[in-house]
């Protein structure tokens, strides 16, 4: 029984680790499946690679011919692109395991399952890149009109609207600090005196 979620998916889909964990032991109860049960638990991490730990363990496991049957509530909790789906189902055939998705109904020892299974972790696919496209394409987009569209500024600047312009302007107080830097430094000063200095500084102590 292989489980996955990440903090994000946790918030936002509810595919929370205690919930797979109890769709799938009540799928072995129901269908009365035979032999011992071992539960590979992801948290944290994103299905757009199979270099996962408990993943990796889960292959492993397979090569050595410990494991007949690999449940999972939904296919992305596997994997989310079709190079992944491609590489977990040659393992599958390789070592003759049973591939069974709850969410899906997909059973890999049918040929309808192993179509439906490709087919949508090419829709999940499509979908992710499509967003990613639709970002970028904002992200330039607002750059071409003139806004500054990164979220972090760099020491020395600020944020500033000039009518619905997102631009930087300088930050004075920075500035200050920052030709104080160089001051020390050309001073002789080390990097770890001209820290304890600018920290002392009354604007960096009410940053």
């Amino acid at each position: 029984l292989y489980t996955r979620e990440s903090t994000r998916e946790q918030a936002m889909d509810g595919y929370n680790l205690e919930m797979q964990k109890k769709k799938g032991y009540e799928y072995i109860q129901f269908k009365e499946l035979q032999g011992e049960v071992k539960l590979y638990e992801e948290f944290g991490v994103s299905a757009k690679t199979t270099k996962r730990k408990k993943l990796n363990e889960l292959k492993q496991d397979i090569k050595n011919g410990l494991i007949d049957i690999v449940i999972i509530y939904k296919l992305d909790r596997l994997v989310r692109r079709l190079k992944g789906l491609s590489e977990m189902v040659e393992l599958f055939n390789q070592y003759d395991v049973q591939l069974i998705s709850l969410s899906e109904e997909i059973n890999t020892k049918t040929a309808t399952g192993r179509m439906l299974m490709n087919m949508i972790v090419m829709l999940a696919e499509w979908e992710q890149d499509t967003i990613s496209e639709r970002t970028i394409d904002g992200l330039v987009e607002g750059a071409r009109q003139g806004n500054y569209m990164k979220s972090r500024v760099s020491f020395g600047w600020e944020k500033c609207f000039v009518g619905d312009k997102r631009l930087l302007k300088w930050n004075e107080d920075e500035v200050r600090l920052i030709h104080d830097m160089v001051k020390y430094l050309k001073e002789d000063y080390n990097l770890y005196q001209i820290s304890l200095i600018i920290n002392e500084d009354e604007y960096m102590k009410s940053s």
